[in-house]
């Protein structure tokens, strides 16, 4: 999907992908955060396009099984390290993929952006912070510089 050529048919069908994967108390979380991100992208003149479909995605992989999400790390050849870690740290990175493979979503745009936030939030909050997410934050910043808000 990309953004450039986002109907409303193609957010309706996303918004009913979206909602299959998750409880509807979730689902009314995503909307209200597109509804958020779609008018601070107005507001800040960035692509209500690409505000809607990183709102609505960006718990899409949040209620999946632990059990799915080894699987899938075994599988896909993601870092073993990750398997010390828990649902917090893979519907991030590991869901990352589910949105790409199964949405067929080019993120590259929104990882420097959700990284930096996510980062922001851990320090705030002085939660513990996986160790790749700096490397991701610092490879992701190195390519995106100028775009990052």
């Amino acid at each position: 999907m990309k953004s450039e050529h986002y109907t409303q048919a193609e957010r309706e069908l996303l918004m009913q992908k979206v909602q299959m994967q998750m409880s509807q108390k979730r689902f009314e979380h995503v909307l209200g955060v597109e509804k958020t991100a779609v008018a601070l992208a107005e507001k800040y003149g960035a692509s209500p396009v690409k505000a809607s479909i990183a709102a609505l995605t960006h718990d899409y992989a949040k209620e999946r099984s632990d059990e799915e999400f080894r699987l899938v790390i075994r599988r896909d050849g993601f870092d073993l390290d990750l398997l010390n870690w828990n649902n917090a740290i893979w519907h991030g990175l590991v869901g990352a993929d589910f949105v790409q493979r199964e949405l067929e979503i080019d993120l590259d745009a929104a990882v420097p952006y959700e990284t930096k936030h996510t980062l922001l939030h851990l320090i705030e909050t002085e939660a513990v912070i996986y160790p790749k997410t700096i490397e991701t934050y610092n490879f992701w910043v190195a390519k995106y510089r100028r775009e990052l808000p």
